[in-house]
């Protein structure tokens, strides 16, 4: 075979992040190289400058090999494509393929919002079209005393790890570091509950619900240091927003709730919503804030409050007495609000925004 010396170049400068390259193999799941007697490395030519890392040890590796889907036939494998590496030493073949995705048996989201992206620590959260196994719905105040761990044989732990086992195809659960989480009602198809206070932050963390029959679904949260979410009337989420107005009546226009009536420009609201995220001072998991109102309970993030497009003055951000998890925001309407039936009210804190509800300002 001839080659034009014009068109040959050294090639080894596209690698010069991988130490010692030997065998290269380029496929669908990655750029995948030996380096080294025991090291297996993935790379990337695209990216600039160019990255690689260990991705695995294998003992003795010698070869490396794509094998396209068409010629993948195993129903199990959680990719149909694969990268085999060959090892001299064991005289084995290992698989490499594309991590399997995270078991949701069941999506929880924020209670107030329904928001699946995220929870905070403290938050009140809620797990929709669960089979519980529970023949009835059980309620446990979260007025004045703390929540039950254990609700209609029902219990959920968050936290611990998962893993993937290869050999039966199935993500194992370990409770090691996990948190029980307080309960606050228990139904046929739903579970309401707090996110612990204290607990780690992190993404993809895993769940797991038992069931009074002993089965055990499995699920994962993110877990941020706020996630704020304003509680409504409708209980979606949407619309009129759970709001007192400075009087203590309910916020809202008389011809749809009883005894409601819109705020005043200038007057103070309560907004009720969860997500405010860690405390001064710190609460255990499940515990109320005191109902006298001494200490108060501070949130640690001051939020911001916008009323109809306008920036609104908050004169307290903290958990409302006597109750697990539920956060009180007292907000001033700006007097240069443009009163109406329906006017936007939203709350952010750490950076995230909250669902939008409306209150009706005159």
């Amino acid at each position: 075979m001839a080659f034009d010396p014009a068109t040959v170049s050294q090639a080894n400068d596209q690698f010069q992040s991988v130490p010692n390259p030997q065998d290269l193999v380029f496929s669908a799941l990655g750029n995948f190289a030996i380096s080294g007697p025991d090291s297996l490395w993935k790379f990337d030519l695209t990216s600039v400058p160019r990255t690689a890392g260990p991705v695995a040890t294998i003992p003795g590796v010698a070869a490396l090999a794509f094998v396209p889907p068409s010629r993948v036939t195993d129903a199990a494998t959680p990719s149909n494509t694969l990268v085999l590496a060959t090892s001299t030493t064991t005289n084995n073949v290992y698989l490499i393929q594309q991590a399997p995705a995270f078991v949701r048996n069941f999506i929880p989201s924020n209670g107030a919002s329904f928001d699946q992206a995220r929870t905070a620590p403290g938050s009140l959260a809620s797990a929709l079209s669960v089979p519980t196994g529970a023949s009835q719905a059980i309620n446990a105040s979260f007025f004045g005393e703390p929540l039950p761990k254990t609700l209609a044989g029902v219990t959920l732990k968050i936290g611990g790890s998962l893993s993937f086992n290869s050999a039966t195809n199935t993500w194992q659960y370990s409770s090691t570091g996990a948190m029980d989480a307080p309960l606050h009602f228990v139904g046929p198809n739903q579970v309401n509950f707090q996110v612990p206070t204290g607990i780690a932050l992190g993404t993809n963390l895993p769940a797991q619900l038992t069931k009074p029959d002993g089965s055990t679904p499995l699920t994962i949260l993110n877990i941020t240091p706020t996630a704020p979410g304003i509680f409504s009337v409708s209980q979606d989420g949407r619309f009129q927003g759970a709001v007192l107005n400075d009087d203590f009546s309910q916020n809202g226009l008389p011809q749809l709730i009883v005894g409601a009536k819109p705020a005043r420009r200038g007057s103070v609201i309560a907004i009720f919503a969860t997500g405010g995220g860690e405390t001064n001072p710190p609460m255990l998991p499940g515990e109320p804030a005191p109902a006298s109102g001494d200490p108060l309970i501070l949130t640690r993030v001051q939020p911001t409050v916008t009323i109809g497009g306008v920036e609104a003055r908050v004169l307290f951000s903290g958990m409302a007495p006597g109750y697990v998890g539920l956060w009180q925001i007292n907000a001033e309407v700006p007097a240069s609000v443009t009163p109406g039936p329906a006017v936007s009210l939203t709350v952010s804190a750490g950076g995230i925004s909250s669902n939008t509800v409306t209150i009706a300002v005159e």
